[in-house]
């Protein structure tokens, strides 16, 4: 399937069409520049009052449509970045419990 689309963000950013991601599973992007800082994509979604995409500072893309769709990811890289090396990571959720045991009181 191919999509042509005119997508403007103040940043620059990716669009990815995804398949086969499970409901436990998140994308996540890294850019490394060419002096080597990174910084991770955030996810935009469209905002139909402004008319325009919008940052949500999520850092991990879920599929909860259709894989058909577009997802955009802004980069907030440095103005003097020359180059990117983007890494896509998929990462599997995992749900964390801690049991605190609350101070006593003093006598």
């Amino acid at each position: 399937m191919s999509w042509v689309s005119e997508i403007q963000t103040p940043i620059p950013h990716v669009a990815l069409a995804v398949s086969g991601l499970g409901e436990t599973q998140r994308i996540s992007v890294r850019a490394t520049d060419d002096q080597g800082r990174k910084s991770y994509a955030t996810t935009w979604e469209w905002d139909f009052q402004a008319d325009g995409f919008r940052e949500n500072q999520n850092r991990y893309l879920r599929l909860r449509d259709s894989a058909s769709q577009l997802h955009i990811l802004g980069l907030h890289v440095p103005a003097d970045a020359r180059k990117l090396t983007l890494t896509f990571c998929v990462h599997g959720v995992r749900t964390v419990e801690f049991v605190v045991q609350p101070p006593r009181p003093e006598p």
